[in-house]
């Protein structure tokens, strides 16, 4: 189990943009990542670096808690001084997807398609010792009790009218 707090604001990944260019012979468009979230993966690839190359292939659980800055207009007596939901941009699953782009540059993941359970929560500080980042919790299922993590042999007896393993259908 790795559990780390990643310091900085975090930010999402962006979409893929695009642009087109004519010439004289054709219309050119060429695909580019805006790379606002670089900053923000650089400091998940820092908190991380101990974990590096080890490329964990089975499942994993991971559980994502960010902490985002207050707004300034929250910095009133009026707003209670403790950690409120986040219900603004950025949205949730960009900021994981961040994350995990930089989980997999570092080769910590194989991929971020093993990724099969886990909670992500959006959080704005708290006014008095409020730290901006990110709390990552990752698990291989494998080491939870009561997961059975399957090799590739054993996915070929699963039932053909459910799917399970050793079912009586």
């Amino acid at each position: 189990m790795i559990s780390v707090f990643i310091e900085g604001e975090p930010k999402a990944q962006p979409r893929p943009r695009a642009f087109s260019r004519k010439t004289a012979t054709a219309i050119i468009t060429r695909m580019y990542d805006p790379g606002t979230s670089d900053g923000w993966k650089g400091c998940v690839m820092r908190a991380l670096k101990d974990y590096a190359n080890r490329e964990i292939a089975g499942p994993v659980l991971i559980d994502l808690s960010f902490f985002m800055p207050r707004p300034k207009y929250m910095l009133t007596k009026k707003f209670p001084d403790h950690e409120l939901w986040h219900t603004k941009k950025p949205d949730r699953d960009n900021l994981e997807k961040a994350v995990l782009d930089a989980l997999k540059d570092i080769k910590v993941l194989a991929d971020d398609c093993i990724v099969c359970d886990g909670r992500l929560r959006k959080y704005i500080v708290r006014q008095q010792g409020g730290r901006i980042g990110a709390h990552l919790k990752l698990t291989p299922l494998a080491e939870i009790e009561g997961f059975v993590v399957l090799e590739e042999e054993e996915s070929v007896n699963r039932c053909p009218g459910c799917g399970l393993l050793d079912c009586a259908c």
